[in-house]
């Protein structure tokens, strides 16, 4: 399938700026977009630009954004000579100054990336979490086949019937999918890899890699690289478990950590007293006023206190 990718910069301005006013305001945006590019080393996400350059203005004392301007788009259009401006599917607008074909090229291959990306970018809520969460002591996920459903369970409490146990999320498994990312994903420039490298060394590696993809409008790409690796290891997973892949776990959403009634009722069956609190989340109040407790049971409870 051939791509072709509309560049901004090369269409009508939607308004024009007089001679005066263009040249402040080219000022402060080749001022804004070049430290921002040198920053970096890639291309730079419209949202940081439009900051930065509404800082630059009003330290000059301007006011932004300037008179007429009804869209930030348009703003760039205006500068046609100077920048470029790549439409990313899905994402933020990337810009380079346009005396920087090497950012360019990163830029038209990160959107390229993008819009060839499948149609289904991300996980169903619970099947995500089971699959990225890393448990705490004592806990796990286990996936119920008949209900499709994800339930979470103390280690000590007893799985329902053909219940199957996702693999466990470890600290050094996120990071190295991430340190992945980092040393094979063509859109990261040699500055980004070396920003990244630091990030693992830190104490907190996976909210400092969040940080630095951030910093070098990586993003989106680091979320496209993460969904394939993710959907691999399902794969993988269902395959060694005897389970049919369910497209249904690919892109749509469901109530993380909740099993519904058949998920519920499964675990109540095998003596899972969480099973208990699920089935009471699904009554409504009119069901729980016609239930009866045993008096026993109810003298049992107040003894206990």
């Amino acid at each position: 399938m051939e791509l072709t990718l509309e560049i901004w910069a090369r269409k009508r301005p939607f308004f024009r700026l007089d001679p005066i006013m263009d040249n402040i305001w080219l000022d402060i945006l080749k001022e804004a977009l070049e430290t921002l590019a040198a920053r970096t080393d890639a291309p730079v996400a419209g949202a940081k630009l439009r900051a930065t350059v509404k800082k630059l203005a009003e330290d000059r004392g301007e006011q932004f954004p300037p008179e007429g301007m009804t869209k930030w788009s348009a703003f760039l259009a205006s500068f046609p000579n100077d920048i470029t401006v790549i439409p990313n599917r899905g994402s933020d607008v990337l810009v380079v100054p346009a005396n920087r074909p090497d950012l360019q090229a990163v830029a038209i291959a990160t959107a390229a990336a993008t819009a060839t990306a499948p149609a289904f970018t991300r996980l169903r809520s619970d099947i995500f979490e089971a699959l990225t969460r890393i448990p705490s002591p004592g806990e796990r996920a286990v996936y119920l086949p008949e209900a499709d459903a994800v339930l979470w369970q103390r280690d000590d409490e007893v799985a329902p019937p053909n219940a199957v146990p996702f693999p466990p999320a470890t600290l050094e498994a996120e990071v190295d999918v991430r340190r992945q990312f980092a040393e094979r994903d063509a859109s990261v420039t040699d500055a980004a890899k070396d920003a990244l490298r630091q990030a693992f060394q830190s104490e907190g590696p996976l909210r400092q890699f969040t940080h630095t993809i951030r910093s070098y409008g990586l993003l989106q790409t680091w979320h496209l690289f993460r969904m394939s690796a993710l959907t691999k290891r399902l794969r993988e997973w269902a395959q060694a478990h005897g389970l049919v892949f369910r497209e249904e776990w690919l892109g749509l959403d469901k109530a993380q950590g909740a099993p519904g009634a058949e998920g519920a009722l499964a675990a109540v069956a095998a003596g899972n007293k969480r099973g208990l609190v699920e089935l009471a989340g699904l009554l409504t109040e009119d069901d729980i006023a016609r239930i009866s407790v045993p008096l026993d049971v109810v003298l049992r409870l107040l003894t206990a206190r």
